[in-house]
């Protein structure tokens, strides 16, 4: 399961942005967990080499060959 590394707040929402971030500095222990549990997953899930992953997954589905249709009549 993924662990909290933030308070999500809808944009715009001046009031609920407000609350988060009382809610952040009367916790300390809370704020800090949450700042590490983000790196944590920032270093696990956006480097550099598991991002050219999931571009390259995404351009073998686009590159596959179409299978041709089943009139005989190619579709472009």
């Amino acid at each position: 399961s993924m662990k909290p590394c933030g308070i999500c707040v809808p944009p715009k929402n001046i009031d609920q942005l407000q609350e988060a971030i009382l809610t952040l500095m009367q916790d300390p222990f809370q704020s800090q967990l949450m700042g590490r549990n983000g790196i944590t997953r920032v270093l696990n899930n956006y480097t550099i080499d598991r991002i050219a992953e999931q571009y390259m997954g995404i351009w073998k589905k686009v590159a596959e060959p179409v299978s041709p249709a089943s009139d005989g009549n190619e579709h472009w």
